[in-house]
């Protein structure tokens, strides 16, 4: 006669299975041990099993990832200040203020600066003034362009930058200099970072800033301080580290920058701005693009190309069609953002199975920016409607730092497609509730290889869970008011709301 089953760890009963009818879930250990009736999982328990009751009408998903955000940037940013919201005088004050007093080695860096008003006429001398011999670098919303002051720009050895502007690599590389924290800093703030991603409902995130960011999360990694599940990218060309096996980073891909972004102008377009006489910044060319690609590809790794301009995008697509590993293997490749689609291009994503993964909560920020700088093409932008209409797996992120790292804005933006100053973004091209909730869970986890245990509530998948307070699914206007009370990441409960 079989042994009977040990009794669950944990039980969470009182809300609906995303995709299912059934309303509770048994894990033992790191797994999912059994789904079904509340009743019947309740019968399970043992005396040490914890049970988590939650409120009624909730909705239990798999848990949410964030398919793309920065966690090297977000560890950074505790130390910045922000310029949010700042005219030209109140840069320029709070500048003055943030300096004194302050080490004339040590950078301050300012964040949030209007996009517009960084490239404005009159902003490096009103900064330089503000800065006197401190460097500064102030920083765009979208990070893909900086201003430096003189005294900074003298650190960085780009003293001929145009007006001090530091646009894609450039200001790449003087974000990085910034970022002078000690090692053990660093480290400290890293893991902060972690902790609050998974009170905030995240059970995985992909790591999009390539290998400069890898070595502090093996440290991590091997010390078995990872809360989360962290999918790590390569840079074009860089050897993949030693990474503990069994644990929770993994290398996932390599990741390329083909242009660079629509608030910046950078965006590499089919035809020119309507607001600037210019179609933005290829940063690669097809050739190039097409070698990153299969360098990667020999290595048996997939390519996550960033693209948001409807020409990057066309690289891209031209770049991973009909490119698989060594074995002949299809890889999960990925064009990170796609912002702006051309309709032709549309349909290659699901032909050729590479994955969008989008970041609506970019809608929030962007949607007046894409109506003025697409004027008659911002129908390109964010066409989450037609990818999904045409067969294409989706993955949302937040991008952050740039967006706050609450999953639920950008499931928001992805339905109403509203911008925070009340702009409406072609709400034509919005999805359902229940299309966003999968691009977080089951999408997120396919683009990554690992639909199978991350991406569904089934027995032998991994524990990984995130509950809404409400069933947007079969309530999609409760989608406003929901809130995350419960996030289960391997097993352990990493936040519960009272």
């Amino acid at each position: 006669m079989p042994a009977a089953a040990a009794p669950p760890d944990l039980v969470v009963t009182g809300a609906r299975l995303l995709g299912s009818d059934a309303d509770a879930v048994a894990v033992r250990g790191r797994r999912i041990a059994a789904t079904g009736a509340a009743t019947a999982m309740l019968a399970s328990c043992g005396p040490t099993t914890r049970v988590v009751r939650l409120p009624p009408g909730s909705l239990l998903c798999p848990g949410f990832h964030d398919a793309h955000l920065h966690l090297h940037a977000m560890a950074a940013a505790r130390s910045e200040v922000s310029a949010a919201g700042l005219d030209l005088e109140g840069l320029a004050a709070l500048v003055e203020r943030a300096v004194r007093g302050r080490d004339r080695a040590s950078w301050l860096v300012v964040a949030e600066v209007a996009d517009d008003l960084i490239v404005r006429p009159g902003t490096r001398d009103a900064l330089d003034r503000a800065a006197g011999p401190a460097p500064v670098l102030l920083r765009a919303h979208d990070h893909h362009t900086c201003m430096a002051s003189a005294a900074g720009l003298a650190m960085l050895g780009e003293d001929t930058a145009p007006g001090g502007l530091l646009r894609e690599t450039a200001a790449f590389r003087a974000m990085e200099a910034s970022r002078a924290a000690a090692p053990a800093e660093r480290l400290r703030d890293l893991e902060r970072v972690l902790a609050g991603l998974a009170r905030a409902g995240l059970t995985a995130v992909h790591e999009m800033s390539g290998s400069a960011e890898i070595g502090p999360l093996v440290e991590l990694a091997a010390a078995d301080r990872l809360p989360l599940d962290v999918f790590a990218t390569l840079s074009p060309g860089a050897s993949a580290p030693s990474v503990p096996a069994g644990g929770r980073l993994h290398v996932a891909g390599v990741k390329a920058f083909l242009d660079g972004a629509l608030g910046s102008r950078t965006a590499a377009l089919l035809e020119p701005y309507e607001d600037a006489a210019h179609a933005g910044m290829p940063l690669l060319t097809a050739a190039e693009a097409r070698d990153v690609v299969r360098d990667a590809a020999a290595r048996g790794l997939p390519s996550f190309l960033h693209a948001i301009g409807d020409r990057a995008v066309r690289t891209a697509l031209d770049a991973l069609e009909g490119v698989t590993g060594p074995d002949g293997r299809a890889l999960r490749h990925r064009v990170e953002h796609a912002q702006t689609v051309h309709p032709e291009d549309v349909g290659r994503f699901a032909a050729a199975g590479v994955v969008a993964s989008v970041q609506p909560s970019h809608i929030a920020s962007d949607a007046s920016g894409a109506l003025q700088r697409l004027g008659a093409r911002s129908g390109l932008a964010f066409p989450l409607r037609a990818l999904a209409d045409a067969g294409a797996v989706l993955a949302i992120g937040t991008d952050a730092p740039i967006e706050a790292p609450d999953p639920l804005p950008g499931l928001r933006c992805a339905v109403r497609r509203v911008g925070r100053d009340g702009a409406a973004l072609h709400p034509e091209q919005a999805l359902t509730a229940a299309e966003a909730l999968a691009a977080v869970t089951h999408g997120a986890a396919y683009a990554v290889g690992r639909e199978r245990d991350l991406g569904a509530i089934v027995p032998g998948a991994r524990a990984c869970l995130t509950a809404l307070s409400c069933d947007v699914v079969r309530r999609p206007g409760a989608l406003d008011d929901a809130r995350i009370v419960l996030t289960v990441s391997d097993g352990a409960v990493y936040g519960e709301a009272s």
